[in-house]
């Protein structure tokens, strides 16, 4: 008999964390998940073991991990049930009085939202109690549920936030479960259902428009970005489900192709010739059922090596390249591949709103371990008219408690529902500190211009030194105008990426022919990451600002 994959989404594991002082600590805590692939709606079945009693009218709060669940604002009480060792308790918008009422439930909506449970004024809960809370479609007490928990876009490991409290507000038990949030997992299984799926080909889970399940889904996104390769040689990627053959071909007949059993990789050989090249797919399932014909690569073939070449194409965000070369987050001026703990962190990226109206978006930028866990996170909202554009020049520390290893950093651009728009990133690498030192340039000034340097500095044997250290120099400028000029003056210190680290600002009143100079300490901190950088002085006239002279000092951090 024929296998197929089935999706299995179930991932679930313990972990307590420390409770404040005072606080005992719940047991048994678990959340059992319908779904855990990432983004998608999931039922909850909360349980955990109380350790001390919860008074009459005394609370249970449960709160997703803020900022990655999502509590839609359809949710409500017939959604959920609440059950203490086994036995449901009646649920109602405020508590009741007297033995049987119900308890009361107020819901906080949104992605840092929560649940708080009140019980009546007669009923507790006692020592060893097992409660059990299930959110979502399995919740059937009183009405049937038809609602549930958006899990978060990423993948990696969450937290359910539980904990009890007295009447007075305090905390008497506290821990969490953690939940993990991972990819949709294949085994074999009976093909005899999914074999009737046609294969659809839809854009990929980081693209506009989000994934589909059950479809033919291409790793590589069709066109406009044609991918620069200098060898006819290419190996084809995609990944599918419901696929059994697939022919390939850059003429839309496919003429002189054939079908042939579906693989994730496949070597293609380019027709003859420099220039763009278009390489067609196509897919049929089990029955026969094909997909319609897309492009899904562009090539352009600049010139002719042997040595084959894969279909991924390369867009530089300065020292690495980004995962997504196909996405519309624009990133850009990344300083390095390996930073040290403690360095100064820099990158610029922007979104441009292409949906043709004006609407609102939220962006995330995640800092994510090779586990995918994310470790640090960072939120902004915006509405943005038709093309208009978000940009944000990142300005950050890496963290000196920050493990050693391989990171990604991703920027995620959500619609107001939380459905995932467009993702991408870079990865970079941490490693302990290191002693840094910091030499001049060979090649330090640029001998034309009316700014120019003077000092010790200019001796470069001398000039080698360890960080922290402050950098003593002289420069000056001459008025070359007809006229007195008042004149502004900055000095920055910039990478070669044009991040900027520091900035001086002052201003002179020049006669014309009058020359003047200064002498500046220039901070060089060890935060600095290893590179190479500027010491940029400009000259501005104060009146109209247009730029009247430049300099650069060049230096490395090493």
């Amino acid at each position: 008999m024929k296998t197929a994959k089935l999706l299995i989404i179930l991932l679930v594991v313990l972990m307590l964390c420390a409770a404040p002082a005072g606080a005992a600590v719940l047991t048994f805590t678990s959340d059992l998940l319908s779904n855990s692939a990432p983004g998608v709606e999931s039922n909850h079945t909360i349980k955990f073991t109380a350790t001390r009693d919860v008074p009459f009218s005394g609370k249970i709060v449960i709160q997703p991990e803020a900022g990655f669940f999502e509590i839609p604002d359809q949710l409500g009480l017939e959604d959920i049930d609440f059950l203490i060792n086994g036995v449901n308790k009646k649920i109602a918008l405020s508590a009741g009085v007297g033995v049987g009422s119900s308890m009361g439930l107020s819901i906080e909506y949104g992605n840092s939202g929560k649940f708080i449970f009140t019980l009546n004024d007669s009923e507790k809960i006692q020592v060893n109690d097992e409660i059990t809370v299930k959110i979502g479609t399995q919740a059937n007490f009183e009405g049937v549920g038809a609602h549930r928990l958006i899990n978060p876009i990423g993948i990696g490991d969450y937290k359910i936030f539980i904990e009890t409290i007295s009447a007075p507000s305090v905390i008497l038990d506290k821990a969490n479960a953690m939940i993990f949030i991972i990819s949709k997992v294949s085994v074999g299984a009976s093909k005899e259902k999914e074999k009737e799926k046609p294969p659809v080909i839809v854009p990929p889970v980081s693209s506009a428009g989000g994934g589909g399940g059950g479809g033919v889904i291409p790793l590589i996104p069709a066109p406009p970005v044609a991918i620069r390769v200098t060898s006819p040689n290419v190996i084809l990627k995609f990944e599918a489900t419901n696929a059994e053959t697939m022919a390939i071909s850059e003429n839309t007949d496919f003429k002189g192709s054939s079908w042939e059993s579906y693989k994730p990789s496949k070597s293609f050989v380019l027709s003859s010739g420099l220039g763009l090249k278009k390489v067609y797919v196509k897919f049929r399932n089990w029955y026969g059922t094909e997909t319609e014909v897309k492009t899904l690569y562009f090539f352009v073939v600049s010139q002719i090596s042997e040595k084959p070449m894969t279909a991924t194409s390369t867009v530089s965000a300065g020292a690495v390249d980004v995962l997504n070369p196909f996405s519309n987050i624009k990133i850009t001026r990344v300083a390095n591949a390996i930073y040290q703990k403690g360095d100064f962190f820099r990158f610029y990226y922007e979104y441009k709103n292409q949906k043709g109206k004006t609407d609102s978006f939220k962006i995330i930028r995640q800092f994510l371990n090779k586990n995918g866990k994310v470790v640090r996170a960072a939120f902004a909202q915006t509405t943005l008219k038709k093309n208009g554009v978000f940009s944000f020049n990142v300005k950050d520390i890496i963290d000196n408690n920050i493990k050693s290893g391989e990171y990604s950093i991703k920027i995620k651009i959500l619609d107001k529902k939380n459905k995932l728009l467009d993702e991408n990133g870079f990865v970079v690498a941490i490693k302990n500190p290191e002693e840094k030192k910091f030499v001049l340039s060979s090649t330090s000034t640029l001998a034309y211009s009316d700014i120019y340097f003077s000092g010790s500095f200019f001796d470069k044997n001398k000039m080698s030194a360890k960080l922290p250290f402050v950098f003593k120099f002289q420069y000056g400028f001459g008025n070359q105008g007809e006229q007195t000029k008042k004149i502004r003056l900055t000095r920055q210190l910039l990478d070669e990426y044009n991040n900027e680290y520091s900035i001086d600002k002052g201003k002179w009143t020049l006669a014309s022919g009058a020359v003047n100079s200064l002498s500046v300490k220039q901070s060089l901190s060890s935060r600095l990451p290893t590179g190479n950088y500027n010491i940029r002085v400009s000259a501005y006239d104060a009146i109209s600002g247009d730029l009247l002279a430049e300099n650069i000092l060049g230096l490395a951090i090493k």
